[in-house]
């Protein structure tokens, strides 16, 4: 895989010859890793918590006792085990998909817990086009949005020097936000910050993280065994 495909763009010449890959051992301690994270909060689970700690937990937690949601993990765990002994990419599979499950309900349940912290949705536009804070109008919104979308097209369409067409549609899209701003476009983020907090969004995106790498082991691990029999 190589990026950019035109071989002699500026970019390209001033590359390396580093390619993306690992040694086996080293994705084998990965996963395993884990593996052995996924089974630690099965354990946590199964321990149980102190009733400040419990009070955290999400909706999509709560559905059933912390006990079971801890077999469930020491359950998936145990399953991508026995496909690593075994070396039966089936079961590894199948491992990895429970983790997938597992995890997707987890992200959902704290994703919901932080939009019901937010700001609530009728005071968004209002809150993105208050004066007060220098935000844009509603036209100069429709503007933003358009010049975006326009600046996106031209770097799918133009086929040399992308980079360099990137570079400055970003500096375009940076100008025309200054001016629907009055030039105040700190000012207008550091209020947006205020009233639309992004605090607390590093546990569901991670969790998010997690769930994506477990549906990745899943892929590769299918990808490398039809490689393999030459399929």
């Amino acid at each position: 895989m190589q990026w950019p495909k035109n071989r002699d763009s500026w970019l390209a010449q001033r590359q390396g010859d580093w390619s993306p890959g690992m040694p086996s051992l080293i994705f084998f301690i990965i996963f395993g890793l884990f593996t052995v994270q996924g089974a630690n909060r099965g354990v946590d689970y199964i321990t149980g918590d102190r009733p400040d700690v419990t009070q955290s937990l999400t909706v999509v937690e709560e559905a059933m006792p912390l006990q079971v949601w801890g077999v469930l993990f020491l359950m998936a765990s145990l399953v991508v085990a026995v496909g690593m002994v075994f070396r039966r990419h089936n079961i590894i599979i199948a491992g990895c998909l429970y983790f997938v499950v597992l995890y997707s309900g987890i992200t959902w349940g704290l994703t919901m817990k932080m939009l019901t912290r937010m700001t609530p949705m009728s005071e968004f536009w209002a809150a993105l086009t208050d004066p007060d804070i220098h935000a844009p109008t509603p036209f100069m919104w429709v503007v933003i949005i358009l010049m975006c979308v326009g600046c996106a097209a031209l770097t799918v369409v133009v086929k040399k020097h992308r980079l360099l067409v990137g570079a400055v549609s970003a500096l375009i899209i940076l100008l025309t936000c200054m001016f629907a701003t009055y030039g105040h476009l700190a000012t207008f983020i550091y209020h947006s910050a205020q009233t639309f907090p992004l605090d607390g969004w590093r546990t569901p995106s991670s969790f998010a993280l997690t769930t994506t790498i477990w549906a990745l082991f899943a892929w590769g691990t299918k990808v490398m065994q039809k490689a393999r029999r030459g399929q």
